[in-house]
């Protein structure tokens, strides 16, 4: 019996997470919005201690990828994050439009 009670406790304490936004920010959306694009990049981290912060730019050159030839407005990023019982995760999410480029 106690072998379960530990086991239960145990999967309580794996499962449980905390859920936090962090920032937001929008910059300001174009006319023309027939052209979304988005990118995220996570990065995970134990005891809430991170390696770096090289996760952010996985995010903004998976916009860059997506709109090569393009200009990149309307960027609303959002900066989240998740803490479990052992270890945690940060995300950035990144939402633009891509306008075509005037000659």
């Amino acid at each position: 019996m106690k072998k379960k009670n530990l086991l239960s406790i145990g999967i309580v304490f794996g499962l449980s997470a905390c859920a936090n936004l962090h920032s937001v920010s929008l910059t300001q959306v174009p006319a023309d919005r027939s052209h979304p694009i988005e990118a995220s990049a996570t990065s995970w981290g134990i005891l809430e201690l991170y390696g770096s912060n090289e996760f952010v730019t996985e995010a903004v050159d998976g916009l860059r990828e997506k709109c090569p030839e393009g200009r990149i407005t309307g960027v609303y990023t959002k900066y989240d994050g998740r803490s479990y019982f052992l270890w945690g995760t940060r995300t950035v999410t990144a939402k633009a439009f891509c306008e075509a480029r005037k000659s």
